[in-house]
């Protein structure tokens, strides 16, 4: 359940983890069947190639699949102490380019990177407070037509655009890939 002072021991709250899923505070941050998502979401981050900013280490899914593009920088910005722990264990023991992991919430440590330094920015954070999905904060929301999988138009800070504040990539048009292997086990989820 979703509580007003969530953030407040987000950080030092304890995880469960396994090969499925990954819980902070009894609430599903990633889980297994959104492998296919994520590696759809590495690829669109790295296809410049350069420096990628990733929000949210979760289960590695996405940082291992940024890590099989050809780039020279990986950004990582990780809210939970436990986590942030397994990332830099990950940086040393999988990662192929160089990678920095900042401790905290997007939110705070953002704003102390460098205005334009990125190539790609991969952004799946989970919300931490009721209703919202970290947009009042700066985050792009997408639209997705999910009888297709194909992106429609973002959204920054209340206002519709076409690329991501810090890259060239456009937002619609983008195919995910599976998107019926994808939808499946959500829809299944809800009893759909």
């Amino acid at each position: 359940e979703y509580t007003d002072k969530m953030s407040d021991s987000w950080q030092s709250s304890d995880i469960d983890i396994n090969d499925d899923f990954l819980k902070i505070q009894g609430h599903p941050v990633m889980e297994r069947w959104e492998t296919p998502y994520m590696a759809r979401l590495a690829e669109i981050a790295a296809q410049g190639g350069g420096k990628v900013l990733e929000l949210g280490f979760g289960m590695a899914s996405s940082a291992t699949f940024t890590q099989s593009h050809p780039i020279k920088e990986h950004v990582i910005i990780e809210a939970n102490d436990q986590v942030a722990e397994r990332a830099r264990a990950w940086s040393n023991d999988t990662a192929k380019s160089v990678v920095k992991i900042n401790h905290g919430f997007s939110w705070d440590v953002s704003p102390q990177l460098a205005d334009g330094s990125f190539d790609g920015i991969l952004y799946d954070t989970y919300p931490i407070q009721a209703g919202k999905a970290n947009l009042h904060q700066g985050a792009i929301g997408v639209g997705v037509d999910l009888a297709t999988g194909l992106t429609l138009r973002g959204t920054w800070l209340n206002t519709i655009i076409t690329h991501p504040p810090d890259t060239t990539n456009a937002v619609a048009g983008v195919q995910l890939p599976n998107w019926d292997g994808f939808m499946k086990p959500a829809l299944g989820r809800h009893g759909l």
